[in-house]
Formats: structure tokens, sequence, C-alpha cells
């Protein structure tokens, strides 16, 4: 077998180089030839449409009431149609409406949800949504039909107000160039051109030094800094939302973390909301039968999802993130407002997910070149993507309410904290050489009592601190810095959400080269004194953080480890509720197996059903974790490569991750149901495991870039279309309209 010499190396990768730049360039003019044929047929199938023919006459079912300015409101469901006469010159209507105003976000003022039906024999309708937000988006299509008349069905419920006014057949749909959906067609094209094997990107090795590639590093981070900052300005702009109170029903009030500084800041642990005397007099304020009673009385404001105890309410969710953020904000801003402001948590959420998009991307990175030293560019950035979307991390991209906030902070300091710990271990390599050169010096000419003089005060610089460097014989030094660091971060999870503190557990497998080492040399002089540092150095940056954290929950409920989750006023009395054991095994299949849905309509991914013998919490969910990120099955995959996971030096962590993962799993499903966001407690932890052999996979197997290759990409599209999926929290469909909307209309005029 011949071998490659450096030049021919370096000559294959330029021009592998410059064949990708020729694809970009073939990848722009495609996408800007697709955009102007293929997205704007409906234009060119329709330039000749007779617009104003005498067919174009609308007729409005008996259903719809002409309100005073012009749009129509449901009054029968039974009847609420337009119906218009098609002359065969456009397979295209345009539903007409008033321009927006300020109160689209009521009812069906921003979406209307119609279905379009062509009269004729044989024929079928469809469903779709329009909003007046998105104009592109009052263009529908009809389903291929002879017939010459179509009935446009609103569907809403009786009384609904809309601002449609009429429905027009036989129109025009105007060319769009869209600007938006070009720059993720080429996205698209270049993650493909770069990421398919064979291309540059896996030629070329992963090197944390290297200027370039740190340079692309910052690039991508400022991107994600700069949609931050817009999400966090918008959030600005539009302050905290205010509590929704209506009679005769709970009160909802996402403003839990901008109390919880308030009280911080005035030297209170109970929130400043009143509390209304029936509730607090009563004798089981969390029994169900009770609240529904005092609803119905009248008695209000009762917080949905507050913590109610010993009269006062209170916040069950971390503390950490509102002395993080939330406090300081309303420090500061109390320097020229009064009590400061209340950070909303919109603004916080993409605050954390930022910091834990830069952590996890730099401890994905180094934990794979731990893995595989040679791992190239391409292998280590679709598993760092890989990591992060089986971590969960785009639910809290999207999703910026206040549950958010404790995983997101959560997930930002545990990444922050192992990044700290896998980089304690120092390579010794480079020293090791520098010092045999140096001996190799020093013995010429020297005789055999200096030489041993020099040995054992080499010995003992290397048993003691140099620059918080520990050597330990027969483990590599460690940083106690960064030993001290991570442990604080990790710590401080406890304060956001405890689960996350398990975590601390992987630090015996990280460490543990230097803690197998200083038992085999505990009778060596000077190993009492390291492992006295190593302790203070992991213990004390701990107790720093939890002692208050302890105490904070001492004060409010009189116990050290109780958050307060049994008193929280949701659909069940915490204070007595257990998971049904029946629920366990079908929770823990959703979990990991729920099935993928798929629609032929956008967004073409649903929500997948989670039926449950008894009643406990659910979340709605596209999908089980091995589904929508079908490389997390790899982690399951590590206990049958034992050698070259061992190779590694890394197996204590991986099967360490590994089966705190499945603890944390059945943790959640016993403790809280079955949601989207619980599965951030264990998700990165499988991942790790699953990385790891995709990683080597990559190196040793042809078939396994393109496992990881396929596998990526998959999830990248599954990760897309679920932020659009219809019913699920926050969807975009309610929260962003005319963006939903907008994406919509891309397919739908197909």
């Amino acid at each position: 077998m011949t071998t490659m010499t450096s030049h021919e190396s370096t000559t294959l990768i330029t021009r592998a180089w410059y064949r990708t730049a020729w694809l970009m360039v073939v990848g722009v003019v495609l996408a800007v030839l697709a955009e102007i044929v293929v997205f704007n047929l409906p234009y060119w199938r329709t330039i000749g449409a007779s617009t104003d023919s005498d067919t174009a006459i609308t007729t409005t079912g008996s259903g719809l009431e002409r309100m005073k300015n012009g749009a129509v409101k449901v009054t029968d469901a039974r009847k609420s149609y337009f119906e218009v006469h098609q002359d065969g010159s456009s397979e295209y209507l345009r539903v007409e409406s008033l321009k927006p105003d300020a109160n689209y976000w009521s009812g069906t003022y921003g979406t209307v949800h119609l279905r379009v039906e062509p009269l004729g024999n044989g024929c079928t309708s469809s469903y779709i949504s329009v909003s007046p937000l998105s104009q592109h988006s009052m263009y529908v299509k009809v389903p291929q039909c002879n017939a010459s008349t179509v009935r446009v069905w609103i569907q809403e419920p009786a009384g609904s107000k809309t601002r449609l006014t009429n429905v027009r057949a036989n129109v025009t749909v105007p060319f769009s160039f869209d600007w938006a959906r070009v720059l993720t067609m080429l996205i698209i094209w270049a993650l493909i051109v770069l990421w398919i094997p064979g291309s540059p990107l896996w030629r070329t090795q992963l090197n944390t030094h290297s200027w370039w590639q740190r340079l692309a590093l910052l690039a991508i981070f400022g991107v994600v800094i700069w949609y931050a900052v817009a999400r966090v300005r918008h959030a600005l702009m539009v302050g905290t939302a205010p509590a929704l109170s209506t009679p005769h029903q709970y009160t909802f009030d996402f403003n839990q973390y901008g109390y919880v500084a308030d009280a911080l800041l005035h030297g209170r642990t109970w929130l400043d909301l009143p509390v209304p005397d029936a509730l607090a007099q009563s004798a089981s304020p969390h029994d169900i039968a009770t609240r529904t009673q005092l609803i119905k009385d009248g008695v209000n404001p009762i917080y949905w999802d507050f913590a109610f105890y010993n009269g006062h309410w209170y916040s069950y969710f971390g503390v950490i993130p509102a002395v993080l953020l939330f406090l300081p904000f309303q420090l500061i801003t109390s320097i020229w407002i009064p009590g400061g402001m209340m950070l909303p948590a919109a603004a916080a959420e993409p605050v954390f997910m930022t910091l834990y998009t830069v952590f996890a991307v730099l401890f994905a990175m180094r934990l794979l070149k731990r893995v595989r030293p040679h791992i190239t560019v391409a292998a280590a950035t679709m598993l760092t993507v890989a990591f992060m979307l089986g971590s969960d991390a785009l639910y809290f991209w999207y999703r910026v309410n206040f549950y958010s906030i404790p995983i997101s902070c959560g997930l930002f300091l545990l990444m922050l904290g192992m990044w700290l710990w896998l980089g304690a271990t120092k390579d010794e390599n480079q020293d090791k050489g520098q010092a045999k050169a140096e001996a190799e010096t020093e013995v010429e000419g020297n005789t055999k009592a200096k030489v041993e003089a020099e040995v054992q005060a080499q010995s003992k610089a290397a048993r003691f601190p140099r620059r918080g460097i520990w050597k330990v014989e027969g483990a590599q030094p460690l940083s106690l810095p960064h030993v001290a660091g991570g442990a604080l971060c990790i710590a401080a999870t406890f304060g956001c959400r405890p689960t996350f503190a398990l975590a601390a557990l992987l630090g015996i497998a990280i460490f543990w080269p230097q803690l197998r080492a200083l038992w085999v040399a505990r009778h060596v002089a000077g190993s009492g004194r390291l492992l006295a540092h190593i302790v203070i150095a992991v213990f004390v940056p701990a107790l720093i953080v939890t002692i208050p954290v302890l105490m904070y929950n001492y004060v409010r409920f009189g116990s050290l480890f109780d958050f307060g989750n049994a008193y929280q006023m949701t659909v069940a009395d915490m204070t007595t509720f257990r998971s049904p054991a029946q629920n366990i095994l079908p929770t823990i299949f959703y979990y990991l197996l729920l099935p993928l849905r798929f629609e032929s309509q956008f967004p073409f991914l649903a929500l997948s059903p989670t039926p449950l013998p008894a009643w406990s919490y659910t979340e709605p969910c596209i999908g089980g974790l091995l589904c929508f990120m079908p490389l997390a099955t790899l982690a399951f995959v590590a206990p049958f490569m034992h050698r070259k996971i061992r190779a590694t030096g890394l197996s204590g962590l991986i099967y360490g991750s590994l089966t705190l993962a499945v603890v944390l799993l059945v943790f959640d499903t016993v403790v809280g149901g079955f949601s989207w966001r619980y599965m951030a407690d264990f998700g990165w932890l499988l991942m790790i495991a699953a990385i790891c052999v995709a990683a080597i996979w990559c190196q040793k197997y042809r078939l396994g870039r393109w496992v990881v290759f396929v596998a990526v990409i998959f999830a990248l599209v599954i990760a897309a279309l679920s932020c659009f999926t219809i019913g699920r929290e926050d969807s975009l469909i309610a929260n962003e309209t005319a963006l939903y909307h907008s994406i919509q209309s891309w397919v739908s005029l197909l």
C-alpha cells in the first residue's frame, strides 16, 4: 500500500475545495432559477387569467353576516361559505380581507381556517388556513377538478369574527421573489455540499488551534448572537405579558421569575401577590374539589401553576436563573426607573440559550477530539449539531416562556461545567519530550549523584502544584482551577433543575485515572496534600452555591430539599398525587419511541397521540427521542463496542452517561409524566454516548459516514418541520401568524 505524501494530500484537499466552490456557485444559480421558475409556477400558469370575467361573481352563504366594516362574521357554521364560479383560466382563488389592525391577535383576526370544496362529481375538498398578515397566503389553490363552481367554507365556530370580505376566482397570482426562500435553499445546499462524504471537510482534520477554523466558529457564534439579540430586543419592546384574569377562572401570570427577582431584591422569599381571604382560610387549598368551588364562587386571584403555602405565593422553579439574570436586570433598570423593570422571560431565554449553544459546541468538540484526535471537521460539526438537537436544544430556542428558563439556564451551566471538567486534564506529551531532552543534556558530564538529585527534584515538583496544575504519577496532570470551575457550574444546576446536578457523578468517571493514581500513591509523600487540594477544589465551590439554595428552600418550606413542587396549583392535587404504575412503561416508550406522524399537507409533520391507561401529565409532542434524532440509538450500541470504547480512555464517561440517562428517564417518567421539555434531562447524556460511537464509526467505516450524514440531515428536517407543527405548545401559527403563513405559501400554491 502506497503512502500519500503531505504535498499530495494538500493538493487533493485544494482540488476538493475548488470543486466545492464551483458547486456553491451552481447552487446559487439553481436557487435563483428555482425561485423564478418553480416557486413562481402559479404566476406563470395564471398570467393569462381572465381576472374580471363575467363568471367572477361571489355568493355569500346565509351563515355569514356582513358587519359594518365590510368583513363577515360566522353566525351558522353549517352555511358559512362563499361560492364562486371558475371559467377555467385560473385554478387559484384570492381571499380578500380588510387590512390587519391591532386586534388581529384575538379570535380569527390573525388566522382563518378554510375548506375549499369544488362542487362536482368525484371532487375532493382541501383544507388550508389563511392570514391577512401574509398577503401571499391569501391565494388558495383549488383541487384539480372539472367543476365550475367552488365553495370556500369558513371553518370557524359560530360567533367568530373575521376580517375576510370576499373570495375572487379567475385570478392571477402575483410574481414574488422571496430572498428568505432563496437563502433557505442556499443553506440546505451548502450543508449537503459540505457534509456529504467525499467533501473537503471530510479530508480536513479538526484543529482547535487553526485560525481559519476558529474564525469559522466565531462567525457561526456571531450569527447565533445576532439572532438572540434580535429576539431579546423584540421581547424588551413588547415587555412583560400582563396577568390574564377572568372571572370564575384561574389567573394566568407568566412573570414568575420577575416576581422572584423582585422578592429577592426586597429581602423576601415569598412573592408579593394578593392572596384572597377565602383561599388563605381554606383548610385544604390544594384539593381539586375545594379549588373548583372557590373559583366557582368567584374567589380571585388563584394563580395557575404557582406554589401556595402557608398563606403566601411562591415559585417552585429554581432560583438561580433569577439570581443570574432577572435580579441584575431589575437592579440596573432601577437606576432610571423606580423599583426597576421585570425582565420578560422571552428576553432571558435567548440569553441562556446562546450561552448554552456556545459551550455545548465547545464541549462536544472537546469530547470528540478526545475520542478521535484525528476527527475530521465534517464529522465533528455534524455530530455537534446532532448532540444539540438530541439534547432538546431546539425546543428551548423555540419556546421562550418561563417554563423553559430553569432548564435552559441549567443546560448552559451544565455544558460550561462539563467543558471545564473535560479540559481539566492536560496533555503532558510535549512536556515529557522537553523534559527528556533537558535531562539528556544535563546527564552529560554530570556525576551519578547529581543526576539522582535532579530526578528527585523533578519528582517533588511533579507532586506539588505549579500554576494550579497537579501531577500524579501514572495519570495526566490535573488543573484544579478547571475542576473548581466545573464543580461550581454543575452544582449551580441544583438551583435550576435539580436533576442536572446528578451530572456531578460523571466527575468520578472523568477524573478516575487521577483518583486511581492517588490511591496507588497514597503512601508517597505529598499525596495527602494533593488529595486535600482536590477535595477542596471540588466541594468548596459546590457548597458555596448549594448551601444558599438549600437554605432558601428551608426558609420557604421548612425543608432543605423541598422546592415547593407539591404545592403547585395545577390540574391535580400534587400533595397527594402519585403517577399510576400502569403508565410507566407506556411513558418510557413514548419518550424513546413515540412514532413520528406525517401528513400530506403543510407542515407535513403532526403531533403523535400519547394515550395512557390512567391520567398523568402529558405534553403534545411530535415523537420519541430516538425517532426525531435516530443517531441517539447508537448510545445503546456502546456496550457492544467495549474494546474500541475502552481505547478512547473515556469508557467511564460514556458508560456513566448511558447509565445516568436511563436512571433519569425512569425518574422523569415516575415523577413528572411525559413532557417534551423533560427530554433535556436525559437527552444530552444519551447523545454523549451516541456521538462517541458515531465518531468511531466515521473513522473506521465509510458506511458510518453515510449513516451520520443521513441521520443528521433527517434530524434537521424533522426539527425544522416541528417548529410549524399545529397544536404544540406556543404553536407558531398562533404566536407568529405572519411567518407561519408566509412559509406555508411556499408550498401550498405549487
